[in-house]
Parts: C-alpha cells; structure tokens; sequence
C-alpha cells in the first residue's frame, strides 16, 4: 500500500472469495514508519546555548533530540523542527541526532552534527595603538607555534600601510574571540588575548576563529591575573576559510621549571603549560 501516509495507523481486512461466497474477514493494522530527519545541524558560535534546527519529517507529532558528550548522554523531546539546548555546558563538544516521533513508534536518527556553546566575549579596537599592555612576557617565534622558546621578532618586516591614517591596531580580547564574519589582520596589527585559570574560568578556551579570516601582524598571549601550573590547558581554534598566518607570536614569561606548549590537532590545537623535564 504505497498511498499510506506516515505515522497512521491503518486496519486491514482480508477475505477469501470463492464459488461458496466470501469468507469471513481476518483483520490486522499496519503504519507506514517515519522517515528519519533530514538537514540536521547544530551551533558552534552562539554563547547562551546550542541551536539545532532540520527539516519536518512527514506524519511526525515530535521529535527526540540525543545529547552524547560532557557528562553523558541526555534525551530532550520537541514539538517543533528545532531545539534549543540551554543546558550545554560552555566549551564542551557535543554530538547531536533527532528522532521523528509519533504514537506509533520513532523513526531511525538522522545523521549526527557535533555543537558547542562558547563563551561570551568582550573585543576592543584601539586605532592607532602599537603595541599592547598586559603583556608578561616576550618570547617570540615564528607562526603559530606558541612554543615559548626565544624566536625571530620580525618587526622590521614591510608593514602594511593599507589603514592609512589610523595606523596600526591593537585587538584587545577578553578570554575567547569567536568570528563569524569577515576579519582582517593588517601586517601592523595586533591580537592580544588574556589566558584566564581553566580552573574557575568559565571557558577554558583560548581563540576561536571561524569564517573568512585574514590573520597578519603579531599573536600577543598574556595572563590574566594569575600564576600558570603544570596541566593548564586552552583549545585554540582555526576553521573555515582562513588566509595567512601571524607573522608573530609572542608568549608570556612562565615561572621557572615550566614552559608552553602547542600541540596541533587538525585545524584546532591545544597550548598547554608542561614542566620543562616533560
């Protein structure tokens, strides 16, 4: 019966007819199941949750959102072809599928989407400001490799005069940067970014940068207000459509015994503070 529609329940009835008339009926119900959701996709660049939105599912009354990461794995139900995930924790990667549901049953997952809430961000542009306060130290090297061993400053590098009148920039950023839209580093331009204690922060995370960017000038890593340990962490991340590289990176004095690292892991990649026997 190919003109069933999803998720309704039907009853069938079966006779036999013969020279000696019609049998009786035998009866039985059948549903067509529902088609697993298509177009399933979940946020990784907003600070207050995780959106997940997909296409309707025909003859469905709901869906079932699985939640796998964090802590574990959790189950939210919803009406509408979207969700919104509230109680994602900030920083931490989740992965996402979607039940169609009705009163006859639920249909197979959709393909899963990976999601994550990110913290909020404060950025400043200061026109005409070269260099940047707050600093703690000045290890330089080339790239992104904040390595924290003494590098090649290439400030005598040609700077870009594409800014005219306003001069270099210094980017002052609170914690973690997300962008979304269109970024431009100028060769003169600088990205300061304070590293706060993963321990009692709310994010862990360092700088994500997402969309079209164009990264020149100098890196400027800091803390922010606190003496680093063994085992701290943040994620940096570089996705999308990215152009050039930061002629620079500076990074901080540790204390004695430890030393930054960065270890690359596809476009994202960790700085962690190790000991310097590790």
């Amino acid at each position: 019966d190919t003109t069933a529609l999803p998720g309704i329940a039907y009853t069938y009835s079966l006779r036999c007819n013969s020279r000696f008339g019609l049998t009786f009926p035998v009866t039985d119900t059948g549903w067509r199941g529902l088609s697993a959701p298509l177009g399933f996709a979940a946020s990784d660049n907003l600070t207050d949750m995780v959106s997940m939105a997909w296409a309707n599912t025909s003859g469905a009354t709901g869906y079932q959102i699985t939640r796998t990461g964090g802590s574990g794995t959790t189950t939210f139900n919803s009406v509408a072809n979207l969700y919104l995930d509230t109680t994602a924790e900030v920083g931490v990667t989740y992965t996402y599928s979607v039940k169609a549901t009705c009163a006859l049953g639920s249909s197979a997952a959709s393909a899963t989407n990976t999601g994550i809430r990110v913290a909020g961000f404060r950025m400043a542009g200061a026109p005409g400001v070269a260099g940047a306060a707050g600093t703690s130290g000045a290890g330089a090297s080339g790239g992104r490799n904040a390595d924290g061993a003494p590098g090649t400053d290439d400030a005598g590098a040609a700077d870009d005069d594409s800014y005219g009148r306003f001069g270099p920039r210094t980017w002052l950023v609170d914690g973690i940067k997300l962008e979304t839209g269109l970024f431009v580093m100028g060769a003169r331009d600088r990205l300061v970014v304070a590293l706060r204690d993963p321990a009692s922060a709310a994010d862990a995370s360092m700088l994500v940068v997402t969309g079209d960017a164009s990264l020149a000038g100098e890196l400027v890593v800091a803390f922010d207000g606190y003496e680093p340990k063994a085992g701290d962490r943040w994620t940096i991340v570089l996705a999308a459509r990215l152009d050039g590289d930061f002629r620079t990176v500076h990074v901080p004095a540790l204390p004695e015994g430890l030393r930054l690292e960065a270890v690359p892991m596809g476009a994202t990649f960790e700085v962690r503070v190790v000991s310097s026997q590790e």
